[in-house]
Order: structure tokens, then C-alpha cells, then sequence
């Protein structure tokens, strides 16, 4: 099975935005991520095409990247806990050092997506701005969350937060300890730092100390 993740790790780095987020599906779905997982070959042949509107554009309209295909510290996330699991499994670091780069990428999007505020949009849900800015690092913004919860339609009745920041916490642990394995001292220590801060906000915003229980 090691090739075979190693291979959907690396569809998922191709699919990294240039701001170090991740499309919620990668591979060839709606062309979310183009032609960039066509041969070389293929895409010789499909030069022709090269410049006409993408499926998910013409489907979505040409905000589709930022409307469904996004989503956070949850979903998209398989890119930075897969590869930690393939080393758990393997012990092999090749895949970290690989993706190194682009893993800390996809984090640093994580920590600066979670200081945005996030605002109500018409729809009912809740949209980020980049003109909103908060102290705290609970993870407002859009993610599929725990997608068809028990008694949900799709957002679970909790609402998104409590699980994005659970996973937004357990995503900057496992970034410190991809560092850690690789000897990346200096990295280990801020993603630990950032880790720290995530929890004591969790913590404020949803634990009842008397009686000891989670709120939403």
C-alpha cells in the first residue's frame, strides 16, 4: 500500500494553492486541479484545449475554487496526517522531506485562515474575510466539519467550530512532530508554540470547568 499512498500524497501536493491551501477532492474531479495530473504526453495533445473554461468553472461559476472544492483543517488535512501516517507505519522519511515544504505551507495557511473572523453570508453559513482579524484561534472559517453528523443534513447541529479547532490542533502537532523526525528544531518549536496557543483557546471557548463537560 505504500506506493499507492505515497502516490495520493503526491496528488495532493500538486493540487496545493500557491497561499498553501488544499481543494477539498483532488485527482481529476470536475478538474479541480486542471491537467496537472496528465502526463506530459497528454498534455501535448490537449494543448489546443489548454484555454477553454475548466468543467468546475463552467459548472460553479469562476469562484468554484473558492466555494465548494475549499475547506480546512479537517478535510483537506489528509495531506499533512497521511503523510505523518505513512512514516508512523513505514519509518521511512522520505515522503516528509519530500513534502516538507509544501506541508509547512499548507500549515502556515491553517494558522493564518484561523486568525480570520468570519462573518454570516446570505446563505446561512459563515464566510472569512480577510479584512476581519481575530486574537483567538478558533477556526471559524468554512470546513465540512464532521459532514452528516447524526441528526444533521449536512453541517453538523454543533455547528463547525469545536471540530475545525480540535483538528486545527491536532494538524499543528502533527506538522511539529513531522519536524521533530526530521530534525527541523527550529520549526518543531514554533508549530509546537502555535499548538500551545490553539489548545488554551479551545479550551476557553468550549470547556465548562464546574461541572467538567464540552459545550458547543
Amino acid at each position: 500500500m505504500v506506493k499507492f499512498y505515497e502516490r495520493w500524497i503526491d496528488y495532493q501536493a500538486i493540487c496545493l494553492h500557491p497561499d498553501g491551501s488544499i481543494p477539498s477532492f483532488v485527482g481529476n474531479f470536475l478538474e479541480v486541479c486542471d491537467k496537472k495530473f496528465k502526463s506530459s504526453a497528454e498534455i501535448k495533445s490537449d494543448s489546443a484545449a489548454d484555454t477553454n473554461q475548466s468543467s468546475s468553472s463552467r459548472i460553479f461559476g469562476e469562484n468554484a475554487r473558492s466555494s465548494i472544492f475549499e475547506d480546512g483543517a479537517s478535510w483537506s488535512a489528509s495531506f499533512l496526517l497521511q503523510s505523518w501516517d505513512l512514516f508512523q507505519y513505514y519509518g521511512d522519511t522520505f515522503i516528509l522531506r519530500k513534502h516538507y515544504d509544501g506541508l509547512k505551507q499548507f500549515a502556515d495557511w491553517l494558522i493564518n485562515t484561523a486568525q480570520l473572523a468570519a462573518m454570516p453570508s446570505e446563505t446561512g453559513g459563515r464566510l472569512c474575510t480577510e479584512t476581519a482579524s481575530k486574537k483567538t484561534l478558533i477556526y471559524e472559517c468554512y470546513t465540512w466539519s464532521d459532514w452528516r453528523s447524526p441528526g444533521s443534513s449536512g453541517i453538523p447541529p454543533e455547528g463547525q467550530r469545536i471540530n475545525a479547532t480540535a483538528y486545527l490542533y491536532h494538524d499543528l502537532r502533527t506538522i511539529a512532530n513531522i519536524a521533530e523526525a526530521l530534525g527541523e528544531t527550529a520549526d518543531e518549536d514554533f508549530y509546537r508554540g502555535i499548538a500551545a496557543q490553539v489548545r488554551d483557546d479551545f479550551n476557553d471557548a468550549f470547556l465548562n470547568r464546574l461541572p467538567l463537560n464540552w459545550r458547543p
